[in-house]
């Protein structure tokens, strides 16, 4: 038997925010993500990195694969991306064996 996880990236800039918010943007983003994480029981992950002198975010949001909801979550991120005005830049499936 195997289990299947989805993990859906998004990423952004400081210039982007900075652009599009007054530069609270990252606090509200990750305090609906976790809040949107707690509901829906997916983990998450925001990583900072530098990029060219550049400050980026990659948020990572993962979860158990089903065909029951599987479209709904990803009607979900896709939502929650367009709220805050970011792309989804990647999603890709995770397969593990599960002794029976």
């Amino acid at each position: 038997m195997t289990t299947t996880f989805v993990t859906v990236s998004f990423e952004f800039t400081d210039a982007h925010i900075s652009v599009v918010d007054d530069g609270d943007m990252i606090d509200r983003f990750e305090e609906k993500c976790i809040k949107l994480c707690e509901i829906f029981d997916f983990e998450y992950k925001l990583d900072y990195k530098r990029i060219d002198c550049t400050p980026h975010w990659c948020f990572n949001i993962t979860f158990l694969k089903s065909i029951i909801t599987y479209q709904h979550y990803m009607n979900v991120l896709q939502a929650f991306a367009q709220e805050f005005q970011i792309l989804i830049t990647a999603a890709h499936e995770e397969v593990y064996e599960c002794p029976i």
